[in-house]
């Protein structure tokens, strides 16, 4: 009798994890045909430029739409390929400003911002969207590397303030060495 109760709960339980939605984020949906024939022009344009242009168009014709989220990550990517530094920076502080940011988006906004930022030799928004980044996720390796290692490039001439820049420089180092051992312990040979 237990057994059989043991597994009905475990059939059960299978049921419910095959079922369709079950533990999964909900995929954006298209709410009129404009709207998916839009998102579709985006989705397979393949020049930068273009593919940047029609992400703006896109999220300033379907403001309600649930690819909003999806069209930022997509204009971000675009202006990076395109190595428009000055424009990944802008479409990240709107990524980030959006009502639809959730911590995943802005973590993603912040990191690009910190990249382009750097691409442009840009040391204080390079540190600042590099901390922002590490304020959504502490452990982000490519924000603690970036930052452990751009931090002694610019220190302050002052002892107590050169000794403060250095110690978090070597703080973030350490917090990233951490990490990678962590995740290079997971890797099975």
């Amino acid at each position: 009798m237990k057994r059989s109760v043991y597994v009905g709960l475990s059939l059960l339980l299978i049921a419910a994890l095959a079922a369709p939605g079950f533990g999964q984020a909900k995929q954006p949906q298209a709410k009129t045909r404009a709207e998916y024939d839009a998102y579709l022009a985006l989705f397979n344009e393949q020049d930068p430029a273009k593919k940047a242009g029609l992400g703006e168009k896109f999220i300033a014709d379907f403001k309600d739409s649930e690819f909003i989220a999806n069209s930022y990550r997509i204009i971000i990517g675009a202006y990076a390929k395109a190595q428009n530094w000055a424009k990944v920076m802008d479409a990240a502080d709107r990524t980030a400003a959006s009502p639809v940011a959730d911590a995943a988006l802005k973590g993603f906004a912040y990191g690009n911002e910190m990249v382009a930022a750097q691409q442009a030799n840009n040391f204080e928004k390079t540190v600042e969207y590099g901390e922002k980044v590490l304020s959504i996720d502490p452990n982000d390796p490519n924000a603690l590397l970036t930052l452990s290692s751009m931090i002694p490039e610019r220190l302050p001439t002052a002892e107590a303030a050169k000794t403060a820049a250095l110690d978090k420089a070597a703080t973030y180092a350490n917090k990233a060495l951490d990490v990678v051992q962590k995740l290079s312990s997971q890797i099975t040979p």
